[in-house]
Protein backbone atom coordinates (compact mmCIF):
# COMPACT_ATOMS: atom_id res chain seq x y z
CA UNK A 1 0.00 0.00 0.00
CA UNK A 2 1.54 3.52 -1.20
CA UNK A 3 2.25 5.36 2.40
CA UNK A 4 0.54 8.25 0.05
CA UNK A 5 -2.71 6.90 0.10
CA UNK A 6 -4.16 8.23 2.99
CA UNK A 7 -3.58 11.67 2.21
CA UNK A 8 -4.47 11.87 -1.17
CA UNK A 9 -7.33 10.15 0.25
CA UNK A 10 -7.91 13.23 2.65
CA UNK A 11 -7.22 16.07 0.35
CA UNK A 12 -7.74 15.96 -3.41
CA UNK A 13 -11.49 15.34 -5.21
CA UNK A 14 -9.42 15.26 -8.10
CA UNK A 15 -6.11 16.05 -10.08
CA UNK A 16 -3.49 17.68 -8.33
CA UNK A 17 0.32 18.64 -8.09
CA UNK A 18 2.17 19.79 -11.41
CA UNK A 19 -0.73 16.99 -13.67
CA UNK A 20 -3.66 19.14 -11.70
CA UNK A 21 -1.78 22.44 -12.83
CA UNK A 22 -1.96 20.84 -16.13
CA UNK A 23 -5.20 20.44 -16.48
CA UNK A 24 -6.27 23.46 -15.39
CA UNK A 25 -4.18 25.07 -18.06
CA UNK A 26 -5.83 22.86 -21.18
CA UNK A 27 -9.20 24.28 -19.85
CA UNK A 28 -10.50 27.04 -22.66
CA UNK A 29 -9.80 30.40 -21.29
CA UNK A 30 -7.37 29.74 -18.99
CA UNK A 31 -6.04 32.51 -16.91
CA UNK A 32 -2.16 32.61 -16.92
CA UNK A 33 0.19 30.29 -16.07
CA UNK A 34 1.23 31.75 -12.51
CA UNK A 35 -2.23 32.74 -11.66
CA UNK A 36 -3.60 29.28 -12.74
CA UNK A 37 -0.89 28.17 -10.48
CA UNK A 38 -1.28 30.50 -7.35
CA UNK A 39 -5.12 29.93 -7.34
CA UNK A 40 -4.58 26.19 -7.31
CA UNK A 41 -1.94 26.46 -4.78
CA UNK A 42 -4.45 27.86 -2.37
CA UNK A 43 -6.40 24.31 -2.36
CA UNK A 44 -6.52 22.01 0.14
CA UNK A 45 -5.80 24.75 3.05
CA UNK A 46 -2.39 25.44 1.03
CA UNK A 47 -1.39 21.44 0.86
CA UNK A 48 -1.41 21.21 -2.24
CA UNK A 49 0.90 24.50 -2.73
CA UNK A 50 3.50 21.17 -0.67
CA UNK A 51 2.65 19.04 -3.26
CA UNK A 52 3.52 21.02 -5.82
CA UNK A 53 6.28 22.32 -5.00
CA UNK A 54 7.66 19.30 -3.98
CA UNK A 55 6.53 17.96 -8.05
CA UNK A 56 8.18 21.08 -9.45
CA UNK A 57 11.80 20.75 -7.04
CA UNK A 58 12.01 17.13 -7.77
CA UNK A 59 11.53 17.90 -11.76
CA UNK A 60 13.71 20.48 -11.57
CA UNK A 61 16.82 18.71 -10.06
CA UNK A 62 16.52 15.55 -12.55
CA UNK A 63 18.11 14.13 -14.93
CA UNK A 64 15.85 15.33 -17.48
CA UNK A 65 17.34 17.51 -20.39
CA UNK A 66 15.42 20.81 -20.52
CA UNK A 67 13.85 19.53 -24.02
CA UNK A 68 12.53 16.47 -22.46
CA UNK A 69 10.79 18.41 -19.64
CA UNK A 70 9.96 21.00 -22.54
CA UNK A 71 7.86 17.86 -24.09
CA UNK A 72 5.95 16.78 -21.32
CA UNK A 73 4.82 20.28 -20.57
CA UNK A 74 3.50 20.70 -23.96
CA UNK A 75 1.49 17.40 -24.04
CA UNK A 76 0.49 17.19 -21.06
CA UNK A 77 -1.40 20.76 -21.89
CA UNK A 78 -1.67 19.91 -25.79
CA UNK A 79 0.90 22.41 -26.47
CA UNK A 80 -1.04 25.34 -24.21
CA UNK A 81 2.36 26.08 -22.03
CA UNK A 82 5.16 26.14 -23.63
CA UNK A 83 8.14 28.06 -21.41
CA UNK A 84 9.46 29.16 -24.81
CA UNK A 85 13.02 29.88 -26.22
CA UNK A 86 13.32 32.52 -23.88
CA UNK A 87 12.19 31.08 -20.82
CA UNK A 88 13.40 27.44 -20.28
CA UNK A 89 11.29 25.09 -18.67
CA UNK A 90 13.20 24.81 -15.29
CA UNK A 91 13.19 28.48 -15.39
CA UNK A 92 9.33 27.98 -15.05
CA UNK A 93 9.42 25.42 -12.88
CA UNK A 94 11.60 27.74 -10.17
CA UNK A 95 9.03 30.19 -10.80
CA UNK A 96 6.29 28.05 -9.78
CA UNK A 97 8.50 26.60 -6.61
CA UNK A 98 8.41 30.01 -5.72
CA UNK A 99 4.54 30.99 -5.37
CA UNK A 100 4.30 27.72 -3.87
CA UNK A 101 6.53 28.27 -1.38
CA UNK A 102 4.94 31.33 -0.74
CA UNK A 103 1.82 29.62 -0.11
CA UNK A 104 2.83 26.27 1.93
CA UNK A 105 2.12 26.28 5.18
CA UNK A 106 4.28 26.50 8.26
CA UNK A 107 4.55 23.48 10.45
CA UNK A 108 1.27 22.18 11.09
CA UNK A 109 -0.09 18.68 9.16
CA UNK A 110 2.08 15.79 9.84
CA UNK A 111 3.47 15.56 6.54
CA UNK A 112 3.73 12.15 5.08
CA UNK A 113 6.67 10.38 2.81
CA UNK A 114 5.88 11.28 -0.91
CA UNK A 115 8.79 9.05 -2.56
CA UNK A 116 10.21 12.44 -4.01
CA UNK A 117 14.12 12.89 -4.66
CA UNK A 118 15.52 14.22 -0.83
CA UNK A 119 12.03 12.19 0.97
CA UNK A 120 12.48 8.61 -0.11
CA UNK A 121 13.45 7.67 -3.76
CA UNK A 122 11.58 7.57 -7.02
CA UNK A 123 8.84 5.15 -5.21
CA UNK A 124 8.55 1.91 -4.87
CA UNK A 125 10.22 -0.78 -7.33
CA UNK A 126 7.07 -2.82 -8.44
CA UNK A 127 5.31 0.55 -8.65
CA UNK A 128 7.58 2.54 -11.18
CA UNK A 129 7.67 -1.27 -13.22
CA UNK A 130 3.50 -1.20 -13.25
CA UNK A 131 3.82 2.33 -14.60
CA UNK A 132 6.15 1.98 -17.26
CA UNK A 133 4.66 -1.09 -18.37
CA UNK A 134 1.71 0.95 -19.01
CA UNK A 135 2.78 3.69 -20.40
CA UNK A 136 5.34 1.39 -22.54
CA UNK A 137 1.51 -0.87 -23.98
CA UNK A 138 -0.09 2.74 -24.63
CA UNK A 139 2.80 4.25 -26.27
CA UNK A 140 2.16 2.66 -29.98
CA UNK A 141 -1.33 4.58 -29.79
CA UNK A 142 0.04 7.56 -28.05
CA UNK A 143 2.71 7.99 -30.58
CA UNK A 144 -0.23 7.38 -33.53
CA UNK A 145 -2.12 9.80 -31.46
CA UNK A 146 0.02 12.45 -31.27
CA UNK A 147 1.34 12.64 -34.90
CA UNK A 148 -2.14 12.92 -36.75
CA UNK A 149 -3.12 15.30 -34.13
CA UNK A 150 -2.57 18.62 -35.76
CA UNK A 151 -0.41 19.67 -32.10
CA UNK A 152 2.58 16.79 -32.08
CA UNK A 153 5.05 16.74 -29.51
CA UNK A 154 7.82 14.66 -30.54
CA UNK A 155 10.23 11.93 -27.59
CA UNK A 156 6.93 12.58 -25.22
CA UNK A 157 7.27 8.57 -24.60
CA UNK A 158 10.89 8.54 -23.81
CA UNK A 159 10.83 11.83 -21.60
CA UNK A 160 7.32 10.12 -19.25
CA UNK A 161 9.82 6.98 -19.05
CA UNK A 162 12.29 9.09 -17.55
CA UNK A 163 9.87 11.24 -15.46
CA UNK A 164 8.65 7.63 -14.03
CA UNK A 165 12.05 6.12 -13.44
CA UNK A 166 13.99 8.87 -12.07
CA UNK A 167 11.65 11.40 -10.40
CA UNK A 168 8.82 10.23 -8.80
CA UNK A 169 6.70 6.79 -10.28
CA UNK A 170 3.33 8.52 -8.76
CA UNK A 171 3.94 11.75 -10.80
CA UNK A 172 5.08 10.15 -14.05
CA UNK A 173 1.30 8.48 -13.97
CA UNK A 174 -0.84 11.10 -13.41
CA UNK A 175 1.13 13.18 -16.13
CA UNK A 176 0.45 10.04 -18.42
CA UNK A 177 -3.07 10.18 -17.72
CA UNK A 178 -2.82 13.81 -18.51
CA UNK A 179 -1.09 13.24 -21.75
CA UNK A 180 -3.91 10.59 -23.20
CA UNK A 181 -6.56 12.59 -21.80
CA UNK A 182 -5.08 15.94 -23.57
CA UNK A 183 -4.88 13.78 -27.06
CA UNK A 184 -8.09 11.54 -26.56
CA UNK A 185 -6.02 8.92 -27.04
CA UNK A 186 -8.27 5.55 -26.97
CA UNK A 187 -7.57 3.17 -23.85
CA UNK A 188 -8.68 0.04 -24.17
CA UNK A 189 -10.70 -1.26 -21.44
CA UNK A 190 -8.15 -3.93 -19.66
CA UNK A 191 -5.39 -0.83 -19.80
CA UNK A 192 -8.12 1.14 -18.12
CA UNK A 193 -8.42 -1.85 -15.69
CA UNK A 194 -5.14 -1.46 -14.79
CA UNK A 195 -4.45 2.12 -14.51
CA UNK A 196 -7.30 2.55 -12.66
CA UNK A 197 -6.32 -0.54 -10.01
CA UNK A 198 -2.98 1.77 -9.97
CA UNK A 199 -4.90 5.10 -8.93
CA UNK A 200 -6.55 2.97 -6.43
CA UNK A 201 -3.44 2.11 -4.40
CA UNK A 202 -2.21 5.86 -4.47
CA UNK A 203 -5.19 6.62 -2.80
CA UNK A 204 -6.34 8.80 -6.33
CA UNK A 205 -10.15 10.22 -6.73
CA UNK A 206 -12.40 8.24 -9.24
CA UNK A 207 -12.56 11.23 -11.23
CA UNK A 208 -8.96 11.41 -11.45
CA UNK A 209 -8.33 8.44 -13.47
CA UNK A 210 -11.55 8.27 -15.35
CA UNK A 211 -12.74 11.83 -15.84
CA UNK A 212 -11.69 12.93 -19.98
CA UNK A 213 -10.04 9.38 -20.42
CA UNK A 214 -11.16 8.30 -23.90
CA UNK A 215 -11.97 4.68 -22.87
CA UNK A 216 -13.36 1.88 -25.50
CA UNK A 217 -15.81 1.00 -23.45
CA UNK A 218 -18.15 -2.36 -23.90
CA UNK A 219 -21.72 -1.43 -25.07
CA UNK A 220 -24.24 -0.61 -22.62
CA UNK A 221 -26.55 -3.17 -24.07
CA UNK A 222 -24.15 -5.90 -23.50
CA UNK A 223 -25.14 -7.42 -19.98
CA UNK A 224 -22.63 -10.47 -20.06
CA UNK A 225 -19.74 -7.49 -20.55
CA UNK A 226 -21.36 -4.71 -17.97
CA UNK A 227 -22.63 -6.37 -15.03
CA UNK A 228 -19.36 -7.68 -14.26
CA UNK A 229 -18.05 -3.91 -14.06
CA UNK A 230 -20.86 -3.40 -10.94
CA UNK A 231 -18.31 -3.68 -7.69
CA UNK A 232 -22.08 -4.48 -5.87
CA UNK A 233 -25.97 -3.51 -6.52
CA UNK A 234 -27.15 -2.82 -10.17
CA UNK A 235 -30.83 -2.47 -11.67
CA UNK A 236 -34.08 -2.36 -10.01
CA UNK A 237 -32.48 -3.43 -6.39
CA UNK A 238 -30.27 -0.53 -6.79
CA UNK A 239 -32.89 2.05 -8.10
CA UNK A 240 -34.84 0.70 -4.60
CA UNK A 241 -31.54 1.03 -2.27
CA UNK A 242 -30.92 4.64 -3.54
CA UNK A 243 -34.77 5.34 -2.69
CA UNK A 244 -34.14 3.87 0.64
CA UNK A 245 -30.59 5.77 1.39
CA UNK A 246 -32.60 9.09 -0.03
CA UNK A 247 -33.87 11.95 2.35
CA UNK A 248 -37.06 12.96 1.05
CA UNK A 249 -36.94 16.46 2.66
CA UNK A 250 -33.63 17.16 0.59
CA UNK A 251 -34.82 15.12 -2.75
CA UNK A 252 -37.72 13.74 -4.28
CA UNK A 253 -38.33 9.98 -5.64
CA UNK A 254 -38.10 11.28 -8.96
CA UNK A 255 -34.79 13.15 -8.27
CA UNK A 256 -33.97 9.74 -6.49
CA UNK A 257 -35.00 8.24 -10.48
CA UNK A 258 -32.84 10.60 -12.48
CA UNK A 259 -29.83 10.14 -10.39
CA UNK A 260 -30.00 6.52 -10.51
CA UNK A 261 -30.25 5.70 -13.88
CA UNK A 262 -27.22 7.52 -14.66
CA UNK A 263 -24.99 5.74 -11.61
CA UNK A 264 -22.61 3.71 -13.67
CA UNK A 265 -19.69 2.30 -12.03
CA UNK A 266 -18.33 2.95 -15.31
CA UNK A 267 -19.58 1.80 -18.66
CA UNK A 268 -22.00 4.71 -19.15
CA UNK A 269 -25.48 3.58 -19.60
CA UNK A 270 -24.88 0.50 -17.86
CA UNK A 271 -27.11 1.20 -14.52
CA UNK A 272 -30.12 2.30 -17.21
CA UNK A 273 -29.71 -0.86 -19.34
CA UNK A 274 -29.76 -3.06 -16.79
CA UNK A 275 -32.70 -1.42 -14.74
CA UNK A 276 -34.42 -1.30 -18.18
CA UNK A 277 -34.16 -4.92 -18.38
CA UNK A 278 -35.70 -5.99 -15.14
CA UNK A 279 -38.53 -3.23 -14.88
CA UNK A 280 -39.73 -4.51 -18.51
CA UNK A 281 -39.40 -8.39 -17.43
CA UNK A 282 -41.45 -7.33 -14.18
CA UNK A 283 -43.82 -5.20 -16.14
CA UNK A 284 -44.30 -8.23 -18.70
CA UNK A 285 -44.71 -10.68 -16.46
CA UNK A 286 -47.81 -12.02 -14.60
CA UNK A 287 -47.53 -9.79 -11.45
CA UNK A 288 -50.95 -8.17 -10.12
CA UNK A 289 -50.54 -4.28 -9.56
CA UNK A 290 -50.83 -5.33 -5.57
CA UNK A 291 -47.60 -7.35 -6.20
CA UNK A 292 -45.49 -4.93 -7.93
CA UNK A 293 -46.39 -2.27 -5.04
CA UNK A 294 -45.78 -5.06 -2.44
CA UNK A 295 -42.10 -5.76 -3.92
CA UNK A 296 -41.31 -1.85 -4.27
CA UNK A 297 -42.81 -0.83 -0.33
CA UNK A 298 -41.08 -3.73 0.67
CA UNK A 299 -37.85 -2.97 -0.81
CA UNK A 300 -37.39 0.88 -0.70
CA UNK A 301 -39.17 0.92 2.72
CA UNK A 302 -41.38 4.00 1.29
CA UNK A 303 -45.53 3.78 0.76
CA UNK A 304 -45.38 5.63 -2.88
CA UNK A 305 -43.15 4.97 -6.02
CA UNK A 306 -42.73 8.30 -7.86
CA UNK A 307 -44.33 10.85 -8.12
CA UNK A 308 -47.23 8.72 -5.83
CA UNK A 309 -47.20 6.55 -9.25
CA UNK A 310 -47.08 2.63 -8.54
CA UNK A 311 -47.55 -0.88 -10.03
CA UNK A 312 -47.19 -0.80 -13.71
CA UNK A 313 -47.58 2.56 -14.29
CA UNK A 314 -44.19 2.88 -11.90
CA UNK A 315 -42.29 0.89 -13.52
CA UNK A 316 -43.19 2.60 -16.54
CA UNK A 317 -42.21 5.68 -15.28
CA UNK A 318 -38.25 4.39 -14.66
CA UNK A 319 -38.68 2.61 -18.45
CA UNK A 320 -39.12 6.26 -19.35
CA UNK A 321 -36.54 7.38 -17.18
CA UNK A 322 -34.38 4.77 -18.61
CA UNK A 323 -34.81 5.57 -22.31
CA UNK A 324 -33.91 8.81 -21.67
CA UNK A 325 -30.83 8.55 -20.28
CA UNK A 326 -29.59 5.58 -23.27
CA UNK A 327 -30.90 8.16 -25.84
CA UNK A 328 -28.06 10.65 -24.38
CA UNK A 329 -25.52 8.63 -24.93
CA UNK A 330 -26.88 6.71 -28.32
CA UNK A 331 -29.30 9.09 -30.12
CA UNK A 332 -32.24 6.87 -31.39
CA UNK A 333 -32.19 4.00 -29.16
CA UNK A 334 -35.43 1.99 -29.37
CA UNK A 335 -35.39 -0.63 -27.00
CA UNK A 336 -36.28 -4.08 -27.17
CA UNK A 337 -38.06 -7.30 -25.18
CA UNK A 338 -35.15 -8.50 -22.74
CA UNK A 339 -34.46 -12.01 -23.19
CA UNK A 340 -34.99 -15.05 -21.19
CA UNK A 341 -32.99 -14.98 -18.36
CA UNK A 342 -30.90 -18.01 -17.55
CA UNK A 343 -33.15 -20.27 -15.08
CA UNK A 344 -29.95 -21.96 -12.69
CA UNK A 345 -29.91 -20.65 -9.17
CA UNK A 346 -34.51 -20.47 -8.86
CA UNK A 347 -34.43 -23.68 -6.88
CA UNK A 348 -31.41 -22.24 -4.22
CA UNK A 349 -33.10 -18.98 -4.45
CA UNK A 350 -36.48 -20.39 -3.90
CA UNK A 351 -35.57 -22.32 -0.50
CA UNK A 352 -33.59 -19.70 0.97
CA UNK A 353 -36.75 -17.65 0.35
CA UNK A 354 -39.08 -20.53 1.90
CA UNK A 355 -37.00 -20.76 5.15
CA UNK A 356 -37.15 -17.23 5.64
CA UNK A 357 -40.52 -16.73 4.29
CA UNK A 358 -42.31 -16.64 8.21
CA UNK A 359 -39.44 -14.10 9.43
CA UNK A 360 -39.51 -11.83 6.55
CA UNK A 361 -43.31 -11.95 6.32
CA UNK A 362 -43.76 -11.06 9.95
CA UNK A 363 -40.92 -8.32 10.00
CA UNK A 364 -43.10 -6.58 6.80
CA UNK A 365 -46.65 -6.57 8.34
CA UNK A 366 -45.15 -6.14 11.90
CA UNK A 367 -43.53 -2.40 10.80
CA UNK A 368 -45.23 -0.11 13.37
CA UNK A 369 -44.62 2.52 10.07
CA UNK A 370 -45.28 1.40 6.91
CA UNK A 371 -46.53 -2.15 6.99
CA UNK A 372 -46.38 -4.39 4.05
CA UNK A 373 -48.35 -7.19 2.56
CA UNK A 374 -48.33 -10.01 0.20
CA UNK A 375 -44.47 -9.30 -0.48
CA UNK A 376 -42.55 -12.70 0.05
CA UNK A 377 -45.45 -14.11 -1.95
CA UNK A 378 -44.26 -11.40 -4.80
CA UNK A 379 -40.70 -12.69 -4.14
CA UNK A 380 -41.43 -16.14 -4.73
CA UNK A 381 -43.31 -15.13 -7.36
CA UNK A 382 -40.13 -13.28 -9.43
CA UNK A 383 -37.93 -16.10 -8.48
CA UNK A 384 -40.33 -18.90 -10.06
CA UNK A 385 -41.44 -16.59 -13.07
CA UNK A 386 -39.73 -13.73 -13.62
CA UNK A 387 -36.20 -13.70 -12.93
CA UNK A 388 -34.29 -15.78 -10.42
CA UNK A 389 -31.51 -13.34 -10.10
CA UNK A 390 -33.58 -9.74 -9.55
CA UNK A 391 -35.76 -12.33 -6.99
CA UNK A 392 -32.45 -12.69 -5.14
CA UNK A 393 -31.74 -9.04 -5.35
CA UNK A 394 -34.37 -8.02 -3.94
CA UNK A 395 -34.74 -10.84 -1.89
CA UNK A 396 -31.65 -9.41 0.08
CA UNK A 397 -32.67 -5.45 -0.72
CA UNK A 398 -36.22 -6.73 1.23
CA UNK A 399 -33.98 -8.58 4.04
CA UNK A 400 -31.61 -5.28 4.70
CA UNK A 401 -34.89 -2.65 4.98
CA UNK A 402 -36.58 -5.00 7.17
CA UNK A 403 -33.33 -6.23 9.65
CA UNK A 404 -34.09 -9.78 9.27
CA UNK A 405 -31.16 -11.28 10.94
CA UNK A 406 -28.81 -14.70 9.14
CA UNK A 407 -27.45 -17.34 10.61
CA UNK A 408 -23.96 -17.17 9.12
CA UNK A 409 -24.60 -20.73 7.67
CA UNK A 410 -27.20 -18.92 5.14
CA UNK A 411 -24.69 -16.06 4.76
CA UNK A 412 -22.40 -18.14 3.15
CA UNK A 413 -24.99 -19.84 1.33
CA UNK A 414 -25.57 -16.86 -0.13
CA UNK A 415 -22.34 -15.60 -0.80
CA UNK A 416 -21.90 -18.88 -2.91
CA UNK A 417 -25.38 -18.52 -4.45
CA UNK A 418 -24.08 -14.92 -5.55
CA UNK A 419 -21.24 -16.20 -7.18
CA UNK A 420 -23.39 -18.74 -9.14
CA UNK A 421 -25.39 -15.98 -10.21
CA UNK A 422 -22.82 -14.15 -11.47
CA UNK A 423 -23.10 -11.55 -8.46
CA UNK A 424 -20.15 -9.37 -8.02
CA UNK A 425 -19.37 -9.95 -3.92
CA UNK A 426 -20.36 -6.72 -2.61
CA UNK A 427 -23.48 -7.18 -3.46
CA UNK A 428 -24.24 -9.91 -1.16
CA UNK A 429 -21.43 -8.52 1.11
CA UNK A 430 -24.13 -5.56 1.83
CA UNK A 431 -25.97 -7.69 3.76
CA UNK A 432 -23.00 -8.65 5.96
CA UNK A 433 -24.19 -6.85 9.05
CA UNK A 434 -27.53 -8.91 9.74
CA UNK A 435 -25.46 -12.34 10.03
CA UNK A 436 -26.28 -13.05 14.14
CA UNK A 437 -22.93 -13.71 15.89
CA UNK A 438 -23.85 -16.46 18.76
Amino acid sequence: MSPRRDRYIELYDGDFGLSGVTESLARPGAPSVLDVVAARAEEAEGEYARDLGREVRALCGSPLSDDRIRAVLLAATRRVLDPGPGSGPRDWLRAVAQVCDARTPRGGRPQARTGLPGDSATGPQDLRGAVLAELRTASGDLERTLETSGAPVPDVVPALEQVVADVDADLGLRLLLRVLKAYSVPVPLGGYDRLWALGEELGYSWPLVIDGLNVLWPPFDDPAATRRRFPDDFGLSELTAAVERSYPEEETPADVLRRAVAADPDVPGAQAFLLLQDVSRLRDSTLSREAITALWRAATGQDLGVDGVEGRDLLRRIEDACVERLRTLRPGFAPTPPGTPPTAGTEAVLRELHDLAPALDAALTGRTSRPVQGAVSALEEVCARVDPDLGFRLLLRTLTVSSVSLTGARYARFTALGERLGLAAGLVAEAEHLVRHE
